[in-house]
């Protein structure tokens, strides 16, 4: 994403600013609305929603839309969502746990207000919230978790004001608000949202682009595998994606490969890598997963633009790459220079 390294930033800050301000603005329901929910099946809410750069066709899928008993739900319970605190409003309880609404605008409406001109029709889940800023995950090595993120996603932000949120529950369970206004807005119980307690980054001359947090408390979830020695991250890999592009609800894509490795540059080159992955602002700091193996070989960082403007629609389109020729693909840091980085 080196075409987003000047841009993102602004898109970011962007984003947390409209979250508050959707916050503010949320309309009040009595507390005996409030507390009338109901559990069901991540998959199941998903079915009665509506329904980055992209290289080829767009591979970027909800894991309910797999056919593998659940696996693919399985590895995105390993993954979260950053949001500013100021999104999280309490709204109400299912047996004995706290229940907590994500504010949020659409990605449509979200990208309209900042650009002041809309996204075409054609763009896939424009009208899906997008209350995300950035990825995250949780890595379980020899027995220890850890979450990683990338550095620019936390640069500049005060603990208090992240809050980490796993949207896919444990359990496999949604909760839906009996009240129509509120059926379609991201709700989340009270094991599913961490505070952030300490932030480590890279303060060597290498100014890697990655982030070690530390939460209030642990996180059930199993957390991924790694690919330790970092033998897997070679050219031609098949690639999966997991994260929140553009802030959305867990996305995957399984359609992408590495296409180049620095391991042999003399400078802090070679502790990134590319890939050919449908990725956007919002899956800074997603994981990248060897296809075969399911071990997690690298961190998103940066890439190439997202959108182009339609001038004889007079609307923004989601650009599309050559998985073939383009010039240059997603950037990823290597997972293990960050173990190394981190003593993990």
């Amino acid at each position: 994403m080196k075409k987003w390294m000047i841009a993102l930033p602004l898109f970011i800050f962007y984003l947390g600013c409209s979250q508050k301000e959707a916050a503010t603005g949320s309309y009040i329901l009595p507390e005996t609305v409030l507390k009338n929910f109901q559990s069901l099946d991540y998959c199941q809410v998903q079915g009665q929603r509506l329904q980055k750069a992209i290289y080829g066709k767009d591979g970027r899928m909800n894991p309910c839309q797999f056919t593998d008993g659940g696996k693919m739900l399985g590895l995105s319970s390993n993954v979260a969502m950053l949001v500013n605190t100021s999104q999280v409003e309490k709204v109400g309880a299912f047996e004995n746990q706290t229940l907590y609404k994500i504010n949020s605008q659409t990605y449509g409406e979200f990208f309209e207000s900042q650009m002041k001109e809309p996204l075409c029709d054609s763009v896939t889940f424009k009208n899906e919230p997008a209350p995300a800023f950035c990825s995250a995950f949780l890595i379980n090595t020899n027995g220890k978790k850890s979450i990683l993120t990338a550095g620019h996603c936390i640069k500049g932000r005060k603990l208090e004001d992240i809050k980490i949120v796993f949207s896919v529950h444990k359990e496999g369970m949604s909760f839906i608000p009996e009240d129509s206004k509120l059926e379609k807005e991201m709700v989340v119980s009270e094991s599913q949202i961490f505070k952030v307690t300490n932030i480590k980054t890279d303060t060597s001359l290498n100014n890697l682009d990655i982030a070690l947090l530390e939460l209030d408390r642990e996180v059930e979830a199993e957390g991924f595998a790694v690919n330790e020695t970092g033998d897997l991250i070679r050219e031609g890999q098949d690639m999966i994606l997991i994260g929140h592009p553009v802030g959305l609800e867990i996305k995957l894509d399984l359609g992408g490969e590495i296409k180049s490795v620095n391991k042999e540059s003399p400078t802090n080159r070679k502790h990134y890598f590319e890939a050919s992955v449908d990725a956007f602002s919002g899956n800074s700091g997603s994981p990248l997963l060897d296809l075969q193996t399911q071990e997690v070989v690298g961190i998103l960082i940066s890439g190439n633009g997202d959108f182009k403007k339609d001038w004889f629609k007079g609307c923004y389109e989601e650009k599309k790459y050559s998985e073939y020729y383009s010039s240059e693909y997603e950037r990823a840091l290597r997972i293990d220079s960050a173990l190394e980085l981190f003593s993990l």
